[in-house]
C-alpha cells in the first residue's frame, strides 16, 4: 500500500508531494515539509482519505475560523490543541 501526501497550489490545483510505504504522523508532515494545508491518502485498492486538514494553523486562518461551519470548527480545533488523532 502507498500513501500519497498531497496539498494545494495558489490555484487551487492538487499537487503530490511524496509517497509512503505507510501513513506518517503530522508531527513529521510538519519537521520536514513545514506549515500548510496536507492530505494523506491510502491508493490501494481505491484512494481513501486517512487525515486531512491545516497542520500549525496560520493566525490568518485561525482568526476566520468562526466562519466556517461548526463541525469544521470542531476539527479545526482538535487540530490546533493535538487531540485528534490518526485512525
Amino acid at each position: 500500500m502507498v500513501s500519497l501526501l498531497q496539498t494545494r497550489d495558489r490555484l487551487g490545483l492538487i499537487k503530490t508531494i511524496a509517497k509512503f510505504e505507510a501513513p506518517i504522523h503530522q508531527k513529521e508532515i510538519e519537521s520536514k515539509y513545514g506549515a500548510g494545508c496536507y492530505c494523506m491518502k491510502e491508493t490501494s485498492p481505491r484512494f481513501r482519505v486517512i487525515w486531512k486538514g491545516w497542520i500549525c494553523l496560520p493566525v490568518a486562518v485561525a482568526a476566520s475560523v468562526s466562519t466556517f461551519p461548526a463541525h469544521s470548527q470542531l476539527f479545526l480545533s482538535e487540530r490546533i490543541s493535538g487531540t485528534a488523532s490518526l485512525p
